[in-house]
């Protein structure tokens, strides 16, 4: 198995900017409770072990209306149930964490603005995924139910489960807290330390990888249809060059601009970074519905399973009537099941829900977008411009 990167990116960024755990000005630490030395530490047995580690950074919806403070009943989100001299114990719940059930260890924390009210939930800090009182309700698999690696090719390789944290008065001793009853300290952990652009870099460049492999599909399944020299074809495919380019090109972007920090640490370019972010909610839907209208009915016009095309009574038919030029029924099929698996299955329908919502609700990743971009450049070109002449 393969280290995560995205979770280790944020850890990376933690360990970098200790000084955010523990702020100039602050109080000094009590003994057995130096979260700047508890975030390094960890980081540094993450990197040494290779540990997984998952995170669950977003609080529960049971309202958005309000946050959690005020919702009905005792510590619903994720908070602190009781302070002891070796640790807090920790009761609520918090989402959503991508493979946690498969984790080493799972960070836990708030990325949702907190108020003032809100200091029992302003917590972070790791928990190990076999702590006594966590419980981890996932949705249901789709590997499962996959009846063959050739029917089913991403399901059946690359489902990773997503679950609920549930704590049950877990205990977390002081060493695995990085952030105690600290609104701000929330804020600071992800957005002065570089933490949220180093992590979201991450995330950008997994997105333009999926794109490209969307835009291969598409590519060979208009020259197997036959149909890759027709000019609204040609076009479609522009159009999804055009949209992959951009998240490759904003990661590139990001990259060329980038600048160390005052603690040595690179930051890649926000403008670039944020921008395409700002776009996922719509750049993923549209690659979706290019494919599926090259792919057209192609993707149900396939055998129910494999089982079809290794029956001595059914392949006849299969490698008569469902056949391209110069393409086999075999690797026809192969193919439409490997594009049906990425825009018509569950496992599809999950990652088309997930890049829409990957980063928080649309109108935050614009806000990102909005706060990112440089505005004072544009607008001061424009306040020059309008300076250079008068009415006449």
């Amino acid at each position: 198995r393969t280290r995560p990167d995205h979770v280790g990116a944020f850890l990376a960024a933690f360990a970098a900017h200790p000084e955010a755990f523990s702020p100039e000005g602050s109080a000094p630490a009590e003994p057995g409770r130096d979260l700047a030395a508890n975030v390094t530490a960890f980081q540094r047995r993450v990197a040494e072990k290779d540990l997984y580690v998952s995170y669950a950074i977003i609080p529960p919806q049971v309202s958005r209306a309000a946050t959690a403070h005020a919702w009905d009943g005792e510590l619903i989100q994720a908070g602190v149930a009781e302070e002891r001299p070796d640790g807090i114990v920790v009761r609520g719940a918090q989402m959503l964490a991508t493979g946690g059930a498969v984790a080493d260890e799972i960070l836990v924390s708030c990325i949702k603005p907190l108020g003032p009210e809100d200091t029992d939930f302003a917590i972070s800090f790791a928990v190990p995924v076999g702590a006594e009182g966590l419980k981890l309700y996932c949705r249901r698999p789709y590997a499962p139910a996959a009846t063959s690696e050739y029917d089913y090719p991403l399901t059946s390789r690359f489902d990773e489960t997503d679950a609920l944290l549930v704590f049950d008065d877990v205990f977390v001793p002081w060493e695995r807290v990085f952030v105690y009853r600290d609104v701000a300290g929330l804020r600071r952990q992800f957005f002065e330390t570089g933490a949220h652009v180093l992590g979201n870099w991450q995330a950008q460049i997994r997105f333009s990888v999926k794109l490209r492999f969307l835009a291969g599909l598409a590519r060979k399944v208009a020259a197997v249809n036959g149909v890759d020299r027709f000019p609204g074809v040609v076009e479609k495919l522009g159009e999804l060059a055009g949209l992959v380019s951009l998240v490759e090109s904003a990661v590139l972007a990001a990259e060329y601009t980038a600048a160390p920090d005052e603690q040595g640490m690179w930051r890649p370019g926000a403008r670039a970074l944020y921008g395409a972010m700002g776009l996922q909610t719509e750049l993923y839907p549209r690659v979706l519905a290019i494919l599926r209208d090259l792919v057209g009915g192609g993707v149900l016009q396939v055998p129910s399973s494999v089982a079809d095309l290794t029956s001595q009574e059914t392949r006849p038919d299969i490698d008569r009537y469902v056949h391209s030029p110069g393409v086999s029924a075999e690797e026809r099929v192969k193919l439409f099941k490997l594009v049906w698996d990425a825009v018509g299955s569950e496992f599809a329908g999950r990652h088309h829900q997930y890049e829409m919502f990957y980063a928080g609700a649309p109108f935050v990743v614009k806000g990102y977008a909005f706060r990112n971009y440089g505005f004072e450049e544009p607008l001061a070109e424009v306040e020059t411009f309008l300076a250079g002449y008068a009415p006449v």
